[in-house]
């Protein structure tokens, strides 16, 4: 494990918790147990490699095996993203059994009786401009799909390529159109109201979306995105999917299910930086600028993503089985990965605000708010440091590492 944030040398070499020495080893031993993570002394799998999201999408209404879809996106991600098969609204967004894609989308889906919100999405084609959602529809070939918790990539039947990476509130898309036929990009407003604004200068689209399910103020609810292409555009406009009507070299536009398209030479490989933010449009910049403004290609981004689910995935190794029930495993870990990721940081927080309190003066009362809350944290590190005195974590069994591990964890709450 790697504790990316603080550097230890940023941290006295000892410190005095309730009258007991705890050495710095002591602390790195005890902050890096806490995460329970029985894999911790074990060399580094590729795991990732065993995940396959298309798992649980054979779906339908009448029996489902799974009724899950082929989401990408990052761990406790804000934003996710999938191919769309389905209808825009219906809750079935991606059902194995269906041949065709009609977009790419960012989701939030958590169950298709609950539908989704806050989409908008994408659908590449090439030849005449379609908008319609049923005529844009593509085939396509499982066999030329891939489908990971950190990478997306179809071939279409059309020779249309799509890739996602994803980020934790933005995505790294890359169309790749043959070169026999004019290039298009479709962006679709979903189900509700849109508003959508191009600026062929600087190769830009934003907007927000308003579709939603269960919100409280439905009428305010915004999903603010903005997309940056590294390829300027030949041709543009806006449409709107009610009565699918294009408005040539519009540049910007307002409605029910407002959308735009671009247009691009014949041949293009088209990268695409997304990002959304709930609070504001300039937050929607700020997030893409920090989460894929260094990233020069979509490799830099999936390399990112499969090294991330990787540390996350390895907390926990299984030894045994097939290939294929070993697969079914970790592809079960990447859907729900209910593992502490932040308490360490915490500690480590804590630790660096206390070793500042020494050379600061600080107002009476806040003084004693945080002088209490290190009380606090003291005894519960004293509690913690004496369990770990008392066992030795080498010598268990994975199993009973575990145990033990989870039983250290409850203490530190």
């Amino acid at each position: 494990m790697v504790i990316n944030r603080y550097s230890c040398f940023d941290l006295p070499s000892e410190i005095d918790v309730t009258h007991k020495k705890i050495t710095m080893n002591k602390l790195i031993y005890l902050v890096i147990f806490s995460f329970f993570s029985t894999g911790i002394y074990a060399q580094m799998k590729d795991l990732v490699q065993y995940v396959n999201t298309l798992q649980g999408t054979d779906s339908h209404f009448g029996l489902s095996y799974g009724n899950t879809y082929p989401t990408t996106g990052m761990p406790y991600a804000m934003h996710t993203w999938s191919a769309q098969t389905g209808k825009n609204g219906e809750g079935w967004k991606y059902q194995y059994a269906v041949d065709n894609i009609r977009g790419f989308c960012q989701s939030h889906q958590c169950s298709p009786w609950m539908s989704d919100y806050a989409v908008y999405s994408f659908m590449p084609m090439v030849g005449k401009l379609v908008v319609n959602q049923e005529m844009r529809a593509t085939k396509f070939s499982h066999d030329n799909e891939m489908a990971k918790p950190h990478y997306y990539k179809v071939m279409l039947d059309n020779g249309i390529t799509t890739e996602m990476a994803p980020t934790t509130r933005g995505v790294h898309l890359r169309f790749s159109y043959p070169s026999t036929e004019d290039a298009y990009l479709v962006i679709d407003g979903y189900t509700d109201m849109s508003e959508i604004k191009i600026d062929p200068a600087k190769r830009q689209i934003s907007g927000w979306v308003n579709n939603q399910r269960f919100v409280n103020n439905s009428k305010t609810f915004r999903s603010y995105f903005i997309v940056q292409f590294d390829k300027a555009f030949e041709d543009y406009g806006m449409w709107e999917n009610q009565k699918d009507e294009i408005y040539p070299k519009k540049l910007e536009g307002e409605g029910k299910g407002y959308g735009a398209y671009i247009k691009f030479k014949k041949g293009s490989k088209v990268q695409a930086k997304a990002a959304s933010s709930y609070i504001s449009a300039e937050q929607a910049v700020i997030t893409l600028n920090d989460e894929l403004g260094k990233d020069k290609n979509l490799e830099a981004t999936k390399i990112r993503g499969h090294k991330t689910w990787n540390e996350l995935l390895n907390r926990i190794q299984v030894e045994g089985g097939t290939d294929e029930s070993y697969g079914i495993h970790v592809a079960r870990l990447a859907g729900v990965p209910k593992v502490v990721t932040k308490r360490a940081d915490e500690i480590l927080t804590s630790l660096e605000r206390k070793s500042m309190l020494s050379g600061k003066k600080q107002e009476k009362e806040n003084k004693k708010v945080v002088e209490g809350q290190f009380d606090m944290f003291n005894f519960k590190l004293a509690e913690i440091a004496h369990e770990i005195d008392k066992i030795n974590l080498n010598e268990l069994t994975p199993i009973d590492a575990l145990n033990t591990l989870m039983k250290i964890k409850e203490k530190m709450k």
